[in-house]
């Protein structure tokens, strides 16, 4: 079963969190992060919505709850792809 999707913000920039086993042969570029258990955190200029549209989930992406931090968000400091 598919896990819900979540969009991360802050100033700058934004990423979709997305479980890995959701990924469904979907190869993030460098730009995109995952942290150390299971998600990815998908970049949302190159790798987010391209993702959604192959997967056929991107009218959930859309709508997917946002949760935005004034500050730097914990995403930037996760490995990247």
């Amino acid at each position: 079963m598919s896990q819900p999707l979540q969009w991360f913000t802050d100033g700058g920039h934004g990423w979709l969190r997305v479980a890995l086993d959701d990924l469904d042969g979907f190869q993030p570029s460098q730009y995109s992060y995952r942290d150390y258990g299971q998600f990815a955190f998908l970049e949302e200029d190159c790798d987010a919505l391209g993702w959604a549209d192959h997967t056929g989930r991107l009218e959930e992406a859309k709508v997917a709850p946002v949760s935005h931090t004034d500050g730097y968000s914990f995403v930037r400091n996760l490995p990247s792809f």
